[in-house]
């Protein structure tokens, strides 16, 4: 399994419009991309501006698959202008 973490930092004025982008991203990609096998959006309870995205795919390919999908596209340009920071670390699960 293929496991991809992003952590972002919204802008503090975007918060809720960010927040809700997101479970919209997990929701179109749990819907729309069979190989996407979880998509968990959480926040820091003593940050609310400090996202955490955990994201499981079947393969490597899947996730390039996901990184040009329509609604990912989507809601990268949409998105884009909500965050101050964001990092990508990807893992390989071992079960």
């Amino acid at each position: 399994m293929f496991v991809v973490t992003v952590t972002w930092k919204a802008k503090p004025d975007q918060t809720s419009a960010f927040s809700a982008s997101l479970i919209r991203q997990a929701h179109n990609s749990l819907k729309n991309e069979p190989n996407c096998l979880q998509f968990d959006v959480a926040v820091d309870p003593q940050d609310s501006t400090c996202f955490l995205l955990y994201e499981v795919y079947s393969a490597p390919s899947d996730f390039d698959a996901h990184l040009v999908s329509d609604h990912f596209l989507k809601f990268s340009a949409e998105t884009n202008a909500m965050v101050d920071e964001k990092t990508i670390k990807v893992f390989h699960r071992i079960d």
